[in-house]
């Protein structure tokens, strides 16, 4: 629910200092779960319920109406989730790369037809992924193969012909790791991998940084 995600990341008061609008929209019922319709296939449905409301154009339409409402600024839209959320920014940022800035993923991934339509639609795109090491839920991206392929694919983008395999990392304070990968272009991709959190967004008790002060 929007309320829920309200409660939980304190965007609210980040908004007010640094002046910009934060959206916090509710999902709907998918397969009798409530959940954001995050299957990356760029069809309507849901592998779980054919008749699932379509998420993409919910969200292109949330743009358009703070755009012409409250004239905000078309270049500087970012979507951040948790878990399921952050499955859904990962899907927004292939769907609708020319309305989406970046994104900032928590606790998630990426699903969907990666056969067919994830290829195709990978394209350069900033991304600030954090997640904890201990998450038993969604497997951490330092630990699964998968998210090296997605996040190397996102930084070579239509260039082609880079090592986006490549990354570095730094440790800003202890128990946080902090993987920056090597994109060819300019934007920048990032994970913040903290040490023994598990499938949460992150709390004082595991990191000094505000996670929603740090994704702004």
């Amino acid at each position: 629910t929007g309320a829920g995600i309200k409660a939980t990341t304190g965007f609210d008061a980040i908004a007010n200092t640094e002046n910009f609008i934060v959206v916090y929209p509710n999902s709907t019922n998918i397969g009798g779960t409530l959940q954001w319709n995050a299957y990356a296939d760029g069809t309507p449905g849901h592998p779980s319920d054919a008749n699932a409301t379509d998420d993409v154009n919910f969200t292109s339409d949330l743009i358009d109406y703070f755009y012409e409402d409250y004239q905000i600024n078309r270049n500087k839209v970012y979507v951040t989730g948790f878990s399921n959320g952050g499955f859904m920014a990962y899907y927004l940022a292939l769907a609708l790369p020319g309305q989406i800035t970046a994104i900032a993923p928590v606790a998630a991934s990426l699903w969907g037809d990666w056969a067919n339509y994830i290829p195709a639609n990978l394209n350069e795109k900033p991304i600030f992924h954090i997640h904890g090491t201990a998450d038993g839920v969604v497997i951490p991206p330092a630990v699964n193969a998968n998210w090296i392929d997605i996040l190397s694919n996102y930084a070579q983008g239509t260039a082609g012909g880079c090592d986006g395999t490549a990354y570095y990392t730094e440790t800003p304070y202890p128990g946080l790791t902090e993987y920056i990968i090597n994109s060819c272009g300019n934007d920048e991709i990032k994970l913040h991998l903290i040490s023994g959190l598990g499938h949460a967004w992150p709390s004082n008790a595991y990191t000094p940084l505000s996670p929603a002060r740090v994704i702004w």
